[in-house]
């Protein structure tokens, strides 16, 4: 996870600067979820392709559910 979220440790930087800078993806990726459950508290869309059934909606769907209203909100 570290990884895809772009927290991973580097080696250069001080264990207080790593904390700091971590905390803000894990905090956007909280408010997306929350975002998207307040928008689709009871089924969150996902988006199916031929090749890929979902049984469960992924971050990728709750993120797409979230750009899709702030669209419409503009």
């Amino acid at each position: 996870m570290p990884a895809h979220l772009g927290t991973e440790i580097q080696r250069q930087w001080s264990t207080p600067a790593i904390a700091r800078i971590a905390t803000c993806p894990r905090g956007l990726f909280s408010l997306v979820i929350l975002m998207a459950h307040a928008l689709h508290s009871d089924h969150l869309p996902t988006g199916q392709t031929d090749w890929y059934p979902k049984a469960v909606p992924t971050f990728a769907d709750a993120l797409a559910a979230v750009l899709r209203h702030r669209g419409k909100m503009e």
